[in-house]
């Protein structure tokens, strides 16, 4: 392997790692020689790959917003072309597959606030992207951002 893939390859052992480490016992609970210990290289490997865990965090977290946000749009894509069918379509599928691994759940929805001040830029870009999967369906079905799914009564 050349130095760039094993450095891929590190990297890709630490998130592995960190994914289930952040998930139990913790973000907290997770020093970075477990990290390290749980992905089999060096303490100082872990600097050529991350600057810190909260940085690792950030990598983890970021990822499972990609895979959620993929998973959001397909289900979408595959609702009837109604805005009100889309958003119950994606907000179903939302549910269900950050649910559908509790270690999931818990990096998106308990860790990364845990984490501190350092990723709430984070969950803010994450917010902002899955509205602007909502309002890509809207305009694809050339519907106004209204709904009576939203309203009460």
């Amino acid at each position: 392997m050349s130095a760039a893939e094993r450095l891929a390859d590190r990297r890709e052992r630490l998130i592995t790692a960190a994914y289930s480490l952040f998930a139990h016992p913790g973000f907290h609970s997770t020093t970075i020689e477990r990290l390290c210990a749980t992905a089999r290289i060096s303490n100082r490997a872990f600097y050529e790959c991350f600057s810190s865990r909260e940085d690792l965090m950030r990598a983890v977290y970021d990822r499972c917003i990609e895979e959620t946000l993929a998973s959001v749009g397909e289900a979408i894509e595959k609702a009837p072309p109604t805005l009100d069918d889309r958003i119950v379509a994606g907000i179903a599928e939302y549910v269900r597959f950050v649910t559908a691994d509790t270690r999931r759940a818990r990096v998106m929805h308990l860790e990364v606030r845990r984490a501190g001040n350092v990723l709430s830029g984070a969950r803010q870009q994450a917010v902002a992207a899955f509205t602007k999967i909502i309002e890509s369906s809207a305009r694809a079905a050339r519907l106004p951002l209204t709904s009576t799914c939203w309203r009460s009564g």
